[in-house]
């Protein structure tokens, strides 16, 4: 193992284990642990272990539907506005991990161009992740491109 990957797999480590926000911190800023830890991943070619974080669950708390969400941390990005960050860590994983993932890379790469005002970028990722879904005979994913499509 090289000086680098050492670096990589230290910096994985810390990031997941001992980085924590202030408590006012923003929103991306609770998130940053996670976020430094899926780069450093990519950056090993650890794809499955960064597919793991991309659909790791966060239990976020929410002032104004006065609770907690959970829901994976590259949708919560999303719902927070983040696209352009949620467009990278699609980006990066895009072609190298299973076609299940890439279902939902493609997914969220045409949602983030359709919430960034994109409606062609967004018929194309979808296009995409359509053909994919009949590929695979997976219905639901099917049914969900297709009704993003109608949005669009």
């Amino acid at each position: 193992m090289t000086r680098a990957e050492r670096a990589n797999y230290r910096a994985v480590k810390n990031w997941l284990v001992k980085y924590q926000a202030l408590v006012a911190a923003t929103n991306l800023e609770k998130l940053k642990g996670l976020l430094e830890s899926y780069y450093h991943l990519c950056e090993l070619a650890e794809w499955e272990a960064a597919t793991q974080l991309l659909l790791l669950r966060v239990n976020i708390v929410n002032r104004k539907l006065q609770g907690a969400l959970v829901e994976p941390f590259h949708l919560q990005l999303g719902r927070w506005g983040y696209y352009t960050v949620q467009r990278q860590l699609y980006e990066r994983l895009l072609g190298q991990s299973t076609p299940e993932t890439e279902v939902v890379c493609l997914n969220g790469l045409g949602m983030v161009c359709q919430s960034m005002g994109d409606p062609a970028g967004a018929v194309e990722w979808h296009s995409q992740h359509l053909d994919l879904a009949r590929d695979l005979a997976n219905l639901e994913a099917e049914q969900n491109v297709l009704c993003n499509l109608g949005n669009v």
